[in-house]
């Protein structure tokens, strides 16, 4: 689960960007977090393609906003364990179904020796 938080400045961060990409492409639950509540972030959330996500409203570190903030990681944290376990089994499934067998592995190393295993172990 990434945590994103929201201010002026993190659009501008290159490092921002690529992690909320990779978090995408990873199927990873992004949570973003309003922690300046004076400056207006719609640009911010614009730039980071955040805008379907629903953010917190400005954390101020209460003790109701700081349970429902470790609830709400709790409930993304799972999401993404879900998603990323249902992706690993569509990935395997999809290797199964186009892997070589093992008649086609012997024949690639008989056409490329280099490829055979020559530490003894199998």
């Amino acid at each position: 689960m990434l945590i994103v938080l929201l201010q002026k400045e993190t659009a501008d961060s290159e490092w921002v960007q690529r992690e909320v990409d990779v978090a995408r492409g990873a199927q990873v639950s992004i949570l973003p977090l309003q922690v300046d509540d004076e400056v207006d972030i719609a640009d911010t959330v614009k730039k980071l393609a955040l805008g379907t996500i629903q953010h917190f409203p400005r954390f101020s570190g209460s003790d109701s906003q700081y349970k429902k903030l470790v609830k709400n990681i709790q409930t993304l944290t799972e999401r993404t364990r879900r998603r990323q376990k249902t992706r690993i089994n569509q990935l395997e499934a999809q290797w199964r179904l186009s892997a070589p067998s093992h008649d086609e592995l012997c024949c690639l190393c008989v056409w490329a020796p280099s490829l055979r295993d020559t530490s003894g172990d199998g």
